[in-house]
């Protein structure tokens, strides 16, 4: 076992590690979070499908939410900073579906 170690951690073996080439990931950081925004997004959607039948009620509120969220969160881009307004209104938009997912659970009677 100590043979092992001894030649994974040689200076040869070390070495050679060290002089590879790491190439960088030229994907944004803010592009990458963007797209866990809108995969995020996406799943609740699917949720919210998939629980209720008929929630064409939520459809308004589905299209401002996912205006907003596009324009706040671009997949593409050079100007990709959020800003405070922007925040407030997908809150504001988020607080809105909540209430009204709310409803929904007390027309089926659950809660």
């Amino acid at each position: 076992m100590a043979s092992r170690l001894d030649d994974l951690f040689s200076a040869e073996s070390l070495r050679q590690n060290w002089q590879r080439q790491v190439e960088p990931d030229n994907t944004p950081l803010s592009i990458t979070l963007n797209l866990a925004i809108h995969a995020k997004y996406q799943n609740l959607q699917h949720l919210l499908v998939k629980k209720y039948i008929d929630i064409s009620c939520l459809s308004v509120n589905f299209d401002e939410l996912t205006e907003a969220i596009n324009q706040a969160y671009p997949l593409e881009g050079d100007d990709l900073a959020v800003e405070a307004k922007d925040q407030e209104g997908l809150v504001s938009l988020l607080e809105q579906l909540e209430a009204l997912v709310w409803a929904l659970n007390l027309s089926k009677g659950e809660l």
